[in-house]
């Protein structure tokens, strides 16, 4: 034996759901008072599908970061001058 599922929509708190029970209630509020909505099947309900962003393009290339030569440090010889002779 297979369940009839129906549709319902809560008096209260207008939350609609689905029951396959002989006395539903609002899975919401657990009311009693509910209205069955006629038009129901059990499939499910397909929601367009919403377009995805697509990340901007840079209009030109990236601009190349330059690296600048690292200046030449001169040997000094500090031990030298350290004493006299």
């Amino acid at each position: 034996m297979s369940k009839e599922y129906q549709k319902f929509k809560c008096v209260n708190c207008e939350h609609e759901f689905i029951s396959g029970a002989k006395k539903p209630r609002c899975s919401k509020c657990f009311s009693t008072r509910i209205n069955k909505i006629s038009a129901f099947t059990l499939e499910k309900e397909m929601r367009p599908q919403t377009p995805t962003k697509e990340e901007p393009k840079p209009i030109n290339k990236p601009i190349e970061q330059k690296t600048m030569p690292m200046p030449k440090q001169e040997k000094k010889n500090d031990f030298l001058d350290d004493f006299d002779f």
